[in-house]
């Protein structure tokens, strides 16, 4: 996918979208063909370092603190000066009151929102989010579409799957669709871009 590229992906249940998110971040391995992640093959310790997933339903590590987690997410990705743009998100998704709260104590959309503040505070080449704006109200739509909106700027790429379709319209570049794992059909033309589901009183 091109350098600072949204691309969505849509589809029914079971049609393939985490199941590629999976490949790319090299939790599971192609039946055919090579995903690359920055020019590495996915899996490698070297692809890992150059990306973040964003699951549907981020768990574990549940005894450690929303600030304990992304500390350790970030040393594993050696991040260096990123500290300014981990408070600025923090704030965006109104996690400061849960920074010291552990993960297990959360609920499902709380960490989500800690989840998606960790790793759009990374600077790597590619963002992968799983059910981008499942569990989430308007405000932290409104701060996932800045923080896509500020990773693209620095050049890095976001690869989402979802079901909401506005919200793939209002903030990719391409949107494809699977069905049985393959690409069926490009819905949007590169470039093509609505405003309204970004906004928070729009959503």
């Amino acid at each position: 996918m091109p350098t600072g590229a949204v691309v969505g992906l849509v589809g029914p249940n079971g049609s393939g979208k985490s199941t590629l998110l999976a490949v790319v971040a090299g939790l599971l391995r192609a039946d055919a063909g090579t995903a690359l992640v920055d020019g590495r093959p996915a899996g490698t310790i070297e692809a890992a370092r150059s990306l973040a997933l964003v699951p549907d339903d981020p768990s574990g590590l549940d005894e450690l603190t929303v600030r304990e987690h992304t500390a350790l997410l970030h040393a594993l990705h050696r991040a260096e000066g990123v500290e300014a743009r981990r408070s600025e998100l923090a704030e965006a998704f109104e996690l400061e009151p849960l920074l010291d709260r552990s993960l297990g104590a959360l609920s499902r959309g709380q960490r989500r929102r800690a989840a998606l503040a960790a790793a759009f505070a990374l600077d790597v080449p590619l963002l992968l989010v799983d059910e981008a704006t499942t569990t989430l109200d308007h405000t932290a739509v409104a701060a996932l579409c800045d923080a896509i909106a500020d990773a693209t700027a620095r050049g890095a790429g976001v690869l989402l799957a979802t079901h909401d379709r506005e919200f793939v319209s209002a903030v990719c570049d391409t949107v494809l669709e699977l069905r049985g794992g393959e690409i069926v059909a490009e819905l949007l033309p590169f470039g093509q871009q609505a405003e309204a589901p970004c906004d928070p009183v729009a959503v």
